[in-house]
């Protein structure tokens, strides 16, 4: 009778998470029209650049630009609006160095090499926008934010969602810190410039440090409930001593890699969340996981994630250290909470609850390591 309880438990559990992930996206999918553009930013000592993907739908719903049923599009009377929304783009972008708000000017618009056929094809054709910003001091962080159409409702009360799929590099080098933001949010990046010495270069330097440390308890938090998932398996002391060594072993090959190659930032967010998610389930369904060998493996694997995202500087805010910390803390902690270092090994079903409140927290994690707000910057201020 025990053995079918839990397996409905199992089962149980398994639809509440089901439940959940349809209705922060699939709901959210249908309440909000979504737009989202690339924008590649590149930063040198002189000036700023960057490279805006402007969607033929975003034209349509800020300037007006005619669009058919079936998503035909006048390509002579887009390349007339696009100079037009040029002053638009300019006031709703929002880039701060030092926490100085920077002024920039477009330097040209690219139209779109090919236009495609559907309903979707407005939403895949983009104007290039090329924009410029004068440094006049090497700025130590930059903050980027948005309030892209704001003032354009879908419907009454609906609306749109504008956001943008992010990506950061200093001068000519490979991007280093990769993300999405969504309007109300903003981000921040390290240049590696020494801060400026110019009047409020401190309180700017403040607010990059700020969000750094944001960046890093985010990380701490995925790698703290990557391990307590972990710990939530353990039924001996002696499985504990295992796959914290496990986990050590797993890390530090993920840190050698990330000397290498870096892990982009949207990446180390989805590691980071979907590493907690899927341990927690697979606990829910198999509490006893100290001797299962799929266990073992998403130990490895993710903890060669964390690893490689506190090196690469991602999810863990380059503290490779608080990451390993978080890591092998959250494991003890799991393995205490659930009872698996006593006699007995303690109760399955409270080893389940206790990972299904973890699961909870890794879909809090995914969703805040990606920006998506409610949720973005929510954990990062816990423990402040």
């Amino acid at each position: 009778m025990r053995r079918v309880s839990a397996r409905r438990l199992g089962g149980g559990c398994w639809g509440l998470i089901c439940l959940i992930w349809l209705g922060l996206f699939v709901g959210a999918g249908w309440g909000h029209p979504i737009l989202q553009n690339p924008i590649w930013i590149e930063v040198s000592p002189e000036r700023l650049k960057v490279k805006l993907y402007v969607s033929m739908r975003e034209l349509n719903v800020v300037q007006g630009l005619p669009i058919a049923a079936d998503g035909a599009v006048d390509l002579e009377e887009a390349e007339e609006a696009a100079p037009r929304h040029a002053a638009y783009v300019l006031e709703h972008l929002r880039f701060c160095g030092d926490g100085r708000e920077l002024a920039g000017k477009v330097q040209r618009i690219d139209p779109p090499k090919h236009v495609g056929k559907g309903v979707e094809a407005p939403d895949r054709a983009h104007f290039i926008y090329w924009l410029e910003y004068p440094l006049a001091v090497p700025p130590a962080a930059l903050t980027f934010s948005h309030r892209m159409v704001v003032e354009f409702p879908s419907a009454p009360g609906v609306p749109w969602d504008l956001s943008y799929a992010y990506r950061f590099a200093a001068g000519e080098a490979p991007p280093t810190q990769f993300g999405a933001i969504s309007r109300g949010s903003e981000v921040s990046y390290a240049t590696g410039f020494a801060a400026a010495a110019a009047p409020g270069a401190g309180a700017g330097a403040g607010a990059g440090a700020g969000a750094g440390v944001e960046g890093r308890r985010l990380g701490w938090w995925a790698a703290g409930l990557l391990g307590a998932a972990l710990g939530l398996g353990v039924l001996s002391r002696a499985g504990l001593a295992r796959m914290l060594g496990w986990l050590a072993l797993a890390w530090l090959g993920g840190w050698v890699l990330s000397m290498g190659v870096a892990l982009p930032g949207f990446l180390a967010a989805a590691a980071g969340g979907i590493g907690v998610l899927l341990v927690a389930a697979d606990a829910i369904h198999g509490p006893e996981g100290e001797g299962r060998g799929r266990r073992w493996a998403l130990a490895g694997m993710f903890g060669v994630a964390v690893g490689w995202a506190a090196g690469s500087g991602g999810l863990a805010g380059g503290s490779a250290a608080g990451a390993l910390a978080a890591l092998g803390g959250g494991c003890g902690a799991g393995a205490l909470l659930g009872g698996g270092l006593w006699a007995g090994g303690g109760r399955r079903g409270r080893r389940q609850l206790l990972s299904l409140v973890v699961c909870l927290g890794g879909v809090a994690v995914l969703l805040a390591g990606l920006g998506i707000p409610p949720w973005a910057g929510w954990l990062g201020r816990l423990g402040s």
